[in-house]
Order: C-alpha cells, then structure tokens, then sequence
C-alpha cells in the first residue's frame, strides 16, 4: 500500500518541504526523522487531532516544544468520540500548555526552511509540521484492473477475495464492514489489518475462512490521561 496525501484539501508547500521541516508519521524510520528534527525546535504545529496526531503532540509538548494542533472539525477524536466525551480529552492537554484549534484548516505551509503555517486568514510561526490528519489509500492500480471499489476502498467479499476470482485485498486499502451497525467503513488499525491478511493467505492457499467486520477499539495514552487507580 502507498499513501496519498493525508488531507483532503491541498496544503501549499507541504510536498516542497517533506522531511525538512514537513513529517507524516508511517513508520519507526519517519518517528526517528520527527524526533532528530524536535532537538532543534522550539515550536510544532501538528494538523489533525486524532489518536497519532494528538499523542505526537503530548510527545512534542514532553520535549519542551511549544505546541499547536489545528483539526478541521470541532472536537477531539472527531471519529472516535462525540464531542462531550471529546472534552475529556482536550481538557488535560490545553492543562499542559498545548493549544487547540477547532474548525479551521492549515492552508499552506510557509517557508524554506520552514518558519509558519497559515491557519484560514491567521499566521501561526513554527519550526516544523506534524501531518496526521490520515491516510487515505492509494487504489489507484486496483481501479485501473477493474477492481470494484467503494467510498472507502477495495469492496471484498468475507473471504477477502475481491470480484477478480483469485485477487485478494486487505489492510488499510479495503472497504470493511462495521460490527456495530453493519455499514460499509474504513478500519486503518493494525488488529484488523492483521486478521483480514490472515483470511486472504487462508483463501489463497486454497483453506477456507472469514472475516465478518470490524469493531473499530483501539488504546491511546496521552500523557497522564490514561491511569490506573488502585483502591485497597
């Protein structure tokens, strides 16, 4: 799988300046990348504030830089929590120093080296820029085999097989299907990457399984938010 550009809308001079001052965050060689770059800086702004994008930030604000995230919809986690839950969440981070910007998008990113975000019609200076909005899959190659796709990736069947006979997807490029209310979704987690890759080797090879959806939970640790109480 490749990724394509993680927002839905164009940031200016986000390609010019990737990996000099611009990161996305995919793997432990770009994590190592982002934190060489955060010895020498003072500010972040870090665009999306989901899961990743706000656990970049806690991590950031431990190493003294100061932080802004800027998220496009009007709350926290916008697709894991609802926006009363969502306050839990947001409250301990503004606590320890780190801003939040709520329904506003970054519209170019300013500088070579870079020095500011423009954030709608306000200048926000920084030394680097943490992309984690998402991922969206690149499927261009299964569209162009005639691969049946929907609004959220490669359509399969449960068998991961997709309408080509013998050509299986999985992972972050299918379409999935929601445990809860039984609807087409997107699931970029690991823990269903892994058992949809498991039911497409199986069918492959000529076995014989499933996989019947997805639940979506995941486990995220921002700073002293998530504790444990022990009570004699």
């Amino acid at each position: 799988m490749t990724f394509s550009p993680p927002l839905p809308h164009v940031i200016k001079g986000k390609r010019e300046n990737l990996d000099n001052g611009v990161y996305v965050l995919h793997d432990i060689e770009s994590a190592h990348r982002i934190s060489d770059h955060a010895g020498n800086a003072r500010k972040a702004v870090v665009v999306g504030a989901g899961p990743i994008g706000l656990e970049i930030a806690v991590a950031l604000r431990t190493k003294g830089l100061d932080v802004v995230v800027v998220e496009m919809l009007s709350f926290a986690m916008p697709r894991a929590l609802d926006k009363d839950m969502a306050k839990l969440v947001e409250q301990p981070l503004e606590a320890s120093g780190i801003k939040l910007i709520f329904n506003k998008s970054v519209m170019s990113i300013n500088g070579s080296p870079v020095n500011s975000v423009s954030v709608d019609d306000e200048i926000i200076e920084t030394d680097m820029v943490i992309l984690a909005s998402g991922v969206r899959a690149n499927i261009e190659i299964a569209r162009n085999a005639g691969i049946e796709h929907g609004n959220w990736g490669i359509r399969t069947n449960a068998g991961m097989e997709t309408k080509i006979k013998g050509i299986y997807a999985a992972g972050d490029c299918i379409e999935t299907v929601s445990l809860i209310n039984h609807r087409p979704t997107m699931m970029q987690l690991s823990s269903p990457a892994y058992r949809q890759g498991m039911v497409a080797g199986t069918n492959a090879a000529g076995g014989y399984d499933i996989y019947e959806g997805a639940l979506g939970t995941f486990v995220t640790v921002l700073g002293k938010l998530e504790k444990v109480q022990k009570k004699n």
